[in-house]
């Protein structure tokens, strides 16, 4: 069943120059159902002469078709300016029809009526969330109305109209050509969320952006495989990305300890206020930083740490091979490592400090323990406020100058990666 959802308005049903917007749509797209909005003043020309409705009528009788079912809804307000309320009401409405008829689109006149009631209907239309096809009707001259074309709908006669009506003569077979336009726009429920994807994206919100991404056809396979890698890298899971971002700036390089990967994702955390987090992963960061040091400064893992069997060092002291070695001995033979099994930071700083030369590199490894022990600890072990402010005065530095130092330390990482990941994504929306 098609159905036609038409406001009305002085145009309708028939001008001086032919057709109204309502009238022709009739005559051309023969719904089996008319629904007329009727404003408080429409209303009151139709209880008086009935002229939308005997339109129709007339207009059927003349062609030899079936008269379509009609139904008047009249519209309870007098403010016919206000947008907002035509966008409630004319919703409800064509959710109905649109029930009622789930097999083909309803159509909507969206010539006829305010100038609200027009951009109402031409907004829902574009949401997408109902099978609507908007119709827009010029009028006959193609052009706008000039005084004179409307007959005064105070004194509106049906009878003389129709018999004018310059559409309805025979010996111009021109007149009666459709002058109904479709009216195409891009989707906008489509268009809201491709944009909200973004903005989940530049956030750094994967997940979220994939929970919407699912709700619409708007995000195609790459787009959908790339936001898909990024929320992966961000855990650390290198499977997917290291497929799709391999022939990008953006390939993922081994490291000792993804130590690359993770500062980038204490930026990104950082980034979206997490600050607590950020702290946490202070401690992995500084250990890994801490072991490259000694290792450029001629201590290598084989020297004081245990290898599982793939060859990969543990954080746990290898004191067979230790005790091989006088100076090291010496260093670690504190009561702070005396019988320990596991390495800990202090331990590591203990041993830049012996084996680093470079006093700047000493420095900054020692500025990072220092916010290590007064801020990190203290959150790993106690229920106690993150703000921004509360952290940064327990640390005694601010959190990106901790990340400058991480930075400045691994000399490898690469910074702002992933706004970059987020480029590479957008890019593909």
């Amino acid at each position: 069943m098609t159905t036609l959802f038409s406001p009305v308005g002085t145009a309708d049903p028939i001008t001086r120059l032919g057709d109204g917007p309502m009238l022709h749509i009739v005559r051309h797209c023969r719904p089996d159902k008319v629904v007329l909005y009727l404003s408080q003043k429409m209303k009151a020309y139709q209880e008086e002469d009935g002229r939308f409705t005997n339109a129709i009528l007339r207009l059927c009788t003349a062609e030899g078709r079936t008269v379509p079912e009609i139904e008047l809804r009249e519209d309870p307000e007098e403010q016919v300016f206000r947008f907002d309320h035509f966008i409630d009401e004319y919703e409800k409405i064509l959710t109905e029809l649109c029930a009622e008829s789930p097999d083909e689109p309803v159509l909507l006149n969206v010539s006829s009526g305010t100038p609200a009631m027009e951009q109402a209907l031409v907004a829902i239309g574009s949401f997408g969330h109902l099978r609507l096809r908007m119709l827009q009707v010029p009028t006959p001259r193609n052009d706008t109305n000039k005084r004179g074309d409307r007959e005064k709908p105070d004194t509106y006669d049906l009878d003389f109209m129709w018999e004018f009506n310059e559409e309805l003569r025979n010996d111009d077979p021109s007149a009666c050509e459709s002058r109904i336009v479709e009216v195409e726009t891009p989707n906008f429920s489509a268009r809201l969320i491709r944009e909200n994807v973004k903005s989940l994206v530049t956030m750094y919100d994967y997940e979220g952006a994939l929970e919407l991404a699912a709700k619409s056809t708007v995000v195609d396979d790459a787009a959908w495989e790339a936001i898909c890698a990024a929320r992966d890298r961000l855990n650390l899971s290198q499977d997917l990305p290291s497929r799709v971002f391999a022939r990008s700036p953006l390939a993922i390089h081994a490291n000792d300890g993804k130590l690359e990967e993770h500062l980038a994702i204490m930026e990104v955390r950082l980034a979206q206020g997490h600050w607590a987090d950020f702290m946490r992963m202070l401690t992995p960061a500084f250990t890994q930083l801490a072991i490259l040091t000694l290792r450029d400064s001629g201590l290598p893992e084989s020297k004081y740490l245990r290898h599982n069997g793939k060859g990969r060092p543990m954080l746990e002291y290898d004191w067979d091979v230790i005790e091989k070695d006088e100076r090291l001995k010496r260093v670690l033979s504190s009561d702070y490592n005396k019988g320990s099994r596991f390495v800990m930071n202090g331990a590591l700083m203990t041993l830049a400090n012996q084996y680093c030369e470079d006093g700047e590199t000493r420095r900054k490894l020692r500025e990072l323990k220092r916010a290590e022990d007064k801020c990190r600890h203290p959150l790993a072990h106690n229920l106690q406020p993150s703000s921004k402010e509360t952290l940064e005065k327990l640390a005694g530095v601010s959190l990106e100058h901790i990340l400058e130092l991480l930075f400045d330390l691994h000399g490898k990482g690469r910074r702002h990666l992933y706004e970059d990941i987020n480029k590479f994504i957008i890019e593909r929306l």
